[in-house]
């Protein structure tokens, strides 16, 4: 079978190359990125090596308005029909954007039993709806010219696109991976929802990261600090006093203590030098594989990496409760679902 992955995150790669490992390792399987983010070249040396044909739309949408979507648009659906091949018999999408669904459009015009799966998104909580209708009425009349009528214009019909409450629901979707599906969200529930195995999502983890990484090999009995951007903390002097309280307690049950900033962070937190700084550069996930079966406590906030701790099994704290975004309830239910501690 021929399979193709059309993805726009690292994470959504990660959990598509996740997928091949479990389900699709002796099929062939192909690699579009739309990406969100910038890939380097040793990124895309990993890619290639683990799928068959790979393909980069590297353009970027200004968000700020409507109609300068238009050329990066064109530019983008060019690049992607002619990297696709003739026929495939498996889609695997992650968001079902316009761009995503005109290309499922094509690809089930060459092969009506094309069947569409997906990988998860904003599987289990929204903080924003995927279509954000914005703050005017003129703007929400531009887009809607734009989706409605400026786009089916120059592309064709799209029959598959969607007005959807998450990515996922869409209704060509048959089968979606999640790494928790008994907590997804309702719009979720009617899928055919399969689990992503631990072994294959730590497996696709070492291919995607391990190379040219040195081992960052944590003591038993360690106490870990995922920080997001500090800068996107609304109240950062809180999330400081209360990541101080967390290292005060642990400290004193033995543990050592680390802090991993974000990757683009440039102002880093005034902590005692008993703090070790894990380097910024190296990727959550690998630290997470590299340490799973020990006495670990991760905390973080709300992200990907919280979610994939509590896969591997380790402690995990988020400190959302008190200092999230918004404090958005859904994501507090979510957390606690699944056994995540809010403090």
């Amino acid at each position: 079978m021929k399979n193709l992955f059309i993805m726009h995150t690292q994470y959504n790669i990660l959990s598509a190359l996740t997928v091949v490992q479990q389900e699709y390792f002796n099929d062939i399987n192909d690699l579009l990125v739309s990406a969100e983010f910038d890939i380097t070249e040793e990124y895309s040396k990993r890619l290639k090596n683990e799928f068959h044909n790979v393909g980069i739309l590297q353009e970027h949408f200004d968000r700020t308005g409507v109609w300068n979507r238009a050329t990066v648009f064109a530019n983008k659906y060019k690049k992607a029909k002619a990297f696709l091949s003739d026929k495939y018999d498996r889609v695997i999408t992650a968001q079902e954007q316009y761009f995503d669904t005109l290309l499922v459009s094509n690809l089930r015009k060459a092969n009506p039993n094309l069947i569409w799966q997906s990988v998860e998104e904003d599987a289990y909580y929204t903080i924003q709806p995927v279509q954000q209708v914005g703050s005017s009425i003129s703007r929400h009349v531009a887009k809607r010219i734009y989706y409605d009528l400026y786009l089916p214009l120059l592309y064709g019909k799209n029959p598959y696109y969607e007005i959807i409450p998450c990515y996922g629901a869409n209704s060509g979707i048959q089968t979606i991976f999640l790494t928790f599906p008994t907590a997804a969200r309702k719009e979720l529930c009617g899928k055919d929802r399969k689990e992503i195995d631990l072994r294959c999502l730590i497996k696709a983890t070492q291919k995607l990261y391990e190379e040219n990484q040195e081992d960052c090999v944590l003591p038993d009995k360690s106490l870990v600090f995922l920080s997001d951007l500090i800068s996107r903390y609304p109240n950062k002097d809180e999330v400081y006093h209360q990541i101080c309280a967390l290292f005060i307690t642990h400290k004193r049950d033995g543990y050592q203590l680390y802090i991993k900033y974000h990757p683009r962070e440039t102002t880093p937190w005034d902590f005692p030098s008993e703090i070790n700084v894990i380097p910024s550069s190296y990727p959550s996930e690998l630290l997470l594989a590299k340490n799973q079966g020990k006495n670990i406590v991760f905390v973080g906030n709300a992200s990907t990496s919280i979610i994939i701790s509590k896969k591997f099994g380790y402690e995990t704290v988020s400190l959302i409760g008190k200092i999230g975004k918004h404090r958005n309830l859904d994501i507090i239910n979510f957390y606690k679902n699944i056994g995540i501690e809010i403090v």
